[in-house]
């Protein structure tokens, strides 16, 4: 399976988009998809651990993710596998 890859520019300073990113317990806030993410920071190696709120509203399911930081973490700029 080929992971998901996109790219964006969004109109915020970096550093505020940075620290919003790097909690994922915090994705939930700023991104739909994300029922719930247990995470506090991001940090090389350690498991991600999330749970998918469902495609449409009427489905009865979460869907819980499992993950692992990826190899290259760079403080205010990226996460990306080594």
């Amino acid at each position: 399976m080929v992971p998901v890859q996109r790219t964006v520019d969004p109109d915020v300073p970096v550093e505020k988009l940075w620290e919003a990113f790097r909690h994922a317990n915090l994705w939930p806030r700023w991104n739909r998809c994300f029922f719930w993410a247990k995470n506090k920071d991001l940090i090389l190696g350690r498991k991600l651990i999330w749970c998918f709120q469902p495609i449409k509203w009427h489905y009865l399911y979460k869907l819980p993710g499992l993950g692992e930081v990826p190899l290259e973490v760079r403080e205010g700029r990226m996460i990306a596998p080594g």
